[in-house]
């Protein structure tokens, strides 16, 4: 018996050493760190927005489908909640088919807010019911949803967010459990990807209802769907591995932890290092020559922001004016100019300068800029330019070129702020002209375009004109038709002195040694971390 123990012993230590030998460690079951820049603070899909936020929506929440990115950074449909799906024969209709196998993540916590009684008779299955909830309230103009606008395909969407139309008129219907049809007012080519956004998230209406306007405030008051769920939201935001998940893939990594690094060059301290971080975004210029495989992200443009709601700039002739003062090779700007957003945004598996070139700004132009200034009632205000310290010179040679052809007619301060006090004033409103980076939150050129022409824009450039361009956009039945409309937007935006492109910006995500298997969109909007792994 001795030596029976023994040979099984000896098999058992082989058999063991074989697996090791074969790499045993995927690298699945480990959590992975990410840095961010802030905290999310709401993750309601809804109305999440930060680059935090909507970083945990993606990875929490799962939608009809998913967007992935392939090889050659174009963007893929594939299923989400939805298994399978059919599209009539006119364009018009979508039927889908959810999985029958999919619940939300009712943890501890989370049961609470519903009540025993309420907790016992919950239905964990996400149904058709939950994306009709959901897409109504985020086209309701009650809801203030970031996103709505891309839902503007579906039947009456754009008349209920107008308010003419109550949300139950939308054209979603759940034809049963696990069925959900979705009419069109016309076929849209890109349609589906307009599901992957966060605000075609399903929401479950008795949950949403008992958490009392605190949705998504708290991991308490949050009901996930997706590959990870909500663990806890304080110093770190802990996203936990969903065990009752069922999509395309086995999820590999044990937990998702979100830790706010704003400053880059800490992030490149701490990336790889014991209680660091395993991925962190920073700008490209400080990635060169690192050791760690890395994305690119094309994620931004820096200009020259104008703030279109301060008394001082408030007239759009002293905005174009300034604008068509400045020749950008006494900026020592690259030729030619970008436009406002950025090169990789995508329209589904295409580029979006592929189908439609980006617009130019207002030419350099001194005649035209002193008649518009002498068209003027009175000289400006003293102008608040703000910049970081790195765009310092640029903003002094701008100055120089305005004070040089308006003389007293305009007087300015340059304030160098670092990096969160510019991002602060920027948010509060308290400049009249900045350099920064206008980030695009996201690789879907349409939301990119909306982000940057909706309420929360730091030029505060409101536009019937400009919204209305954008409905139609959204409504294109061809993606080369919505394209050339995206592009009428900035064109729009640019020609009324709201911004003046100055160079493109690019990030890259770094990722420590042994870290492998992320989805990464082209602007580092949607990281999906269902398939990363942690090996070593």
């Amino acid at each position: 018996m001795h030596r029976k123990s023994l040979r099984i012993a000896v098999i058992c230590l082989i058999a063991a050493l074989a697996l090791a030998a074969c790499g045993h460690d995927a690298g699945e079951g480990k959590a992975i760190a990410h840095a961010v820049d802030a905290m999310p603070v709401r993750l309601d899909p809804a109305v999440a927005e930060s680059p935090s936020e909507l970083l945990a929506v993606n990875n929490v929440f799962e939608g009809l489908v998913r967007q992935v990115t392939d090889e050659g950074g174009g963007a893929r449909i594939v299923p989400g909640a939805a298994e399978s799906w059919d599209i009539s024969p006119d364009g018009k209709v979508y039927t889908f088919r959810l999985r029958r196998n999919t619940h939300w993540r009712l943890h501890g916590r989370a049961a609470d807010v519903l009540g025993k009684e309420a907790r016992d008779a919950f239905n964990t299955f996400v149904t058709a019911d939950d994306f009709v909830f959901g897409l109504r309230r985020a086209i309701d103009p009650a809801t203030k949803a970031v996103g709505a606008a891309t839902l503007y395909p579906i039947a009456n969407a754009r008349e209920i967010h107008a308010g003419s139309l109550p949300p139950e008129r939308l054209g979603v219907k759940a034809v049963d459990a696990f069925t959900l049809e979705i009419t069109l007012t016309r076929p849209n080519a890109m349609f589906l990807y307009a599901l992957t956004q966060s605000a075609a998230m399903p929401c479950n209406q008795e949950y949403f209802e008992a958490a009392k306007g605190r949705y998504g405030l708290e991991s308490k008051y949050i009901l996930c769907n997706g590959p990870f769920y909500i663990y806890r939201m304080d110093a770190t935001t802990r996203l936990r591995r969903n065990e009752s998940y069922a999509g395309e893939w086995r999820v590999s990594p044990a937990a998702v932890d979100l830790r706010a690094i704003a400053e880059p060059a800490e992030r490149l301290r701490r990336l790889g290092a014991e209680n660091g971080v395993d991925t962190a975004i920073v700008p490209e210029a400080m990635a060169a020559n690192r050791p760690e495989s890395s994305v690119l992200l094309q994620n931004g443009t820096v200009s020259l922001l104008f703030n279109c709601a301060s008394p001082s700039l408030s007239d759009v002739k002293l905005r174009v004016a300034m604008c068509a003062a400045l020749d950008p090779e006494a900026l020592g700007l690259a030729r030619p100019l970008p436009g406002l957003l950025p090169e990789n945004v995508r329209m589904g598996r295409q580029r979006l300068a592929d189908l439609a070139p980006p617009q130019p700004g207002i030419a350099h132009d001194p005649e035209r800029a002193r008649n518009l200034v002498l068209e003027l009632k009175e000289a400006a205000e003293p102008l608040r330019l703000i910049c970081a310290p790195a765009h310092e010179r640029i903003m002094r040679r701008a100055l120089q070129q305005w004070q040089s052809l308006f003389g007293l007619r305009l007087r300015a301060g340059i304030e160098p702020l670092e990096p969160e006090e510019l991002q602060e004033r920027l948010r509060r409103g308290e400049y009249d002209v900045a350099i920064a980076e206008l980030r695009s939150s996201s690789s879907f050129a349409l939301q990119a375009m909306q982000d940057h022409a909706g309420a929360g824009n730091p030029m505060r450039y409101a536009s019937d004109t400009l919204q209305e361009i954008l409905r139609g956009a959204a409504q294109q039945q061809e993606s080369a038709e919505a394209a050339r409309a995206i592009r009428q937007a900035e064109a729009h935006m640019l020609q009324n002195g709201a911004a003046y492109p100055l160079m493109p910006a690019a990030s890259r995500l770094l990722l420590a040694n042994g870290v492998e298997g992320l989805d990464v969109s082209p602007a580092g909007d949607q990281i999906f971390f269902g398939r990363a792994r942690k090996v070593g």
